[in-house]
């Protein structure tokens, strides 16, 4: 169910994945980048959807990032808003 804030501009709230990496280091990723992540070998390198988290409930799409699954320690779901960079001010 979408979220208005004063300037009416819905809000979608969307299943994330953290990513641990074996580096330190944490990458989210959607649905799709999770499931391209288990249907590749593990030598592979793939190619996801990266997205940043802004604050406790918003993250922005940044683009996207090459990930190789044999790097990766675990996996957390997270649920958080989608919004665009100008719509932080805003929000």
């Amino acid at each position: 169910m979408p979220v208005f804030n004063q300037n009416k501009k819905a809000k979608k709230k969307i299943l994330l994945f953290k990513l641990a990496m074996d580096n330190g280091k944490f990458i989210y990723t959607d649905t799709d980048g999770s499931e391209k992540l288990d249907e590749f070998s593990k030598d592979s390198l793939v190619m996801v959807r990266e997205y940043k988290r802004r604050t406790e409930i918003y993250a922005t799409w940044e683009g996207n990032f090459l990930v190789n699954p044999h790097h990766i320690c675990y996996a957390t779901p997270i649920m958080l808003y989608e919004v665009l960079e100008g719509d932080l001010d805003n929000a």
